[in-house]
Order: structure tokens, then sequence, then C-alpha cells
């Protein structure tokens, strides 16, 4: 519970797009979510 979905950036997903891809997705709970985008900055 309290998971999370983002872009690889911290950015909400968001499919109601001309062009919908994302450069990839990132799920976790908050504080492991954080540690992973921070590792692919």
């Amino acid at each position: 519970a309290g998971g999370t979905c983002t872009t690889t950036k911290g950015a909400p997903l968001r499919f109601n797009n001309p062009d919908p891809r994302v450069d990839g997705i990132v799920a976790g709970g908050p504080m492991v979510q954080r540690a992973l985008i921070d590792a692919l900055a």
C-alpha cells in the first residue's frame, strides 16, 4: 500500500497525449522510488 508509479524523472504518468510513450516507469513505495529515481539520474 502507498506505492506510486512515475516516469524515470519522477513525473506522473500521462497517457492521454498525442504521443503517450514514456522513457521508462519507476514503481515502488515512497522511499524506494526516490532511491531508484536518484540512481537512474
